[in-house]
């Protein structure tokens, strides 16, 4: 678990549009708030295509009200698959969502409200997941480490077509 110094610090750094390097319920995670520019941002620092879609972490469902509707069926469906992103249909397209089990997580979410998350790497490559390795990803992203992980990315399902992506 992160400390409080932790947690205060890397809010602050999302309150200022930065993009920060946090720990997930499975792997690290480049972070920022959710918007167009840090989208581009995160894409551009994993050589990804600028327009790739990114995982969106959410704490209460009521953060959700003007982005997408959900459910009884879906809620249903996250509390019983955890580290599981669904993909839900939106006006605009789709959205990738997975709410964290972890308490500083939801804290900082909380407080900032959505925020992206991907894996720590070059897009294509496997997941960072040492202390140095994540440190030494982007001299201007800064990392909030509490230990090494040697997981799995979060499974990924496709409402809509009921299919598992991942």
């Amino acid at each position: 678990m992160l400390t409080k110094e932790q947690i205060a610090k890397a809010v602050a750094n999302l309150k200022d549009n930065k993009i920060i390097i946090l720990p997930t319920d499975t792997i690290y995670g480049l972070s920022s708030i959710v918007n167009i520019t840090n989208k581009i941002r995160i894409n551009e620092l994993k050589k990804a295509d600028k327009n790739k879609e990114l995982i969106t972490l959410f704490s209460k469902y009521k953060q959700l009200k003007n982005v997408v509707k959900i459910d009884k069926e879906i809620k249903k469906f996250i509390k019983t698959h955890q580290n599981t992103t669904i993909i839900l249909k939106t006006q605009n397209g789709t959205i990738a969502l997975r709410r964290p089990k972890r308490k500083d997580l939801n804290k900082i979410i909380n407080q900032v409200g959505l925020i992206y998350s991907t894996s720590v790497n070059t897009h294509g490559a496997a997941p960072l997941f040492s202390q140095f390795e994540l440190k030494t990803f982007h001299k201007t992203v800064n990392l909030y480490f509490d230990r090494e992980y040697n997981a799995t990315p979060s499974r990924i399902f496709d409402w809509e077509n009921k299919v598992w992506v991942r």
